[in-house]
């Protein structure tokens, strides 16, 4: 969408009041959050591509209450998550059909604020009791995390979606193998 014409444009409407915006760095890319910080409670975040406005968005229902931070990557390729609960949600933004991978902060209330260092890997998150944490956001990195959530190992075609050029390997030792037959969650794509 180049022009959006004379008068403004109207997107979806949230089912709760809107508390957080984002256009990705290239511009082709919106996102919109919100939810109620009276009982914690989001609709998901909103997944536009900017040039199909008039399209339905993707929901990503990986949030189930009120969201303050979206962040996209520099490169555009990941958008991050949170809100009033301490986890943030790390999604792939050119395939939303995958589960987002979850990080804990150290904080014991919201998130706040979250920043992109790409040119080092990294992904900070500060929290409202003054908290903050950092990771890193490279392929090991992304597994450490999976780690510290993962309830069994990645089946081989989760791994060739998260990590396309590395060779697949039993994510967690210590967990059982998953079954390929139960389905994943997911939101849907973009493609």
């Amino acid at each position: 969408m180049d022009k959006l014409g004379d008068a403004p444009f109207e997107l979806d409407r949230h089912n709760t009041p809107v508390s957080a915006v984002a256009f990705s760095p290239d511009g082709r890319f919106l996102a919109t959050g919100g939810g109620s910080s009276s009982d914690l409670k989001g609709d998901g975040v909103r997944l536009w591509r900017v040039d199909g406005l008039h399209d339905p968005p993707v929901v990503l229902r990986g949030n189930s209450y009120a969201i303050t931070v979206l962040k996209f990557s520099s490169d555009c390729k990941l958008l991050v998550t949170g809100g009033t609960l301490v986890d943030l949600l790390v999604w792939r933004v050119d395939t939303t059909n995958v589960s987002p991978v979850a990080l804990r902060t150290l904080g014991r209330v919201g998130v706040e604020a979250a920043s992109f260092c790409d040119s080092r890997g990294l992904l900070i998150a500060a929290c409202e009791d003054g908290a903050s944490k950092m990771w890193e956001m490279t392929t090991n990195g992304l597994i450490r995390c999976a780690g510290e959530t993962a309830v069994r190992n990645f089946t081989e075609a989760e791994w060739s979606e998260y990590f396309p050029n590395e060779e697949y390997r039993p994510t967690f030792p210590h967990l059982k193998q998953a079954d390929p037959s139960k389905p994943r969650r997911g939101a849907g794509t973009l493609d």
